[in-house]
């Protein structure tokens, strides 16, 4: 089973009971805490992020070995579609 190398946790859900069970399954992995979740402060929270290098790949390579667990608030815009781009579409 695969296993992060490091894990980011979101005060926000420090003590949320998936985060728990995902911390537990992962007990040998180090986790930090951050009360932001923006990227600068992820970065600066993470010893692998913050050693990546320079180049775009070594930058994905090093995010495939870290979790981020974030609240699930104010994640994803709200997506709608007015009525009218249906009635307008030719069939």
């Amino acid at each position: 089973m695969w296993k992060p190398k490091e894990i980011i946790v979101h005060e926000k859900v420090m003590h949320d009971p998936v985060t728990d069970h995902f911390l537990y399954q992962c007990a040998d992995t180090p986790a930090k805490y951050v009360a932001s979740g923006t990227p600068k402060n992820i970065i600066a929270a993470s010893d692998i992020l913050s050693n990546a290098g320079n180049s775009m790949l070594e930058k994905i390579l090093a995010g495939k070995s870290v979790v981020y667990i974030a609240p699930a608030t104010d994640v994803v815009d709200t997506f709608t579609m007015p009525d009218r781009w249906y009635t307008d579409q030719k069939v």
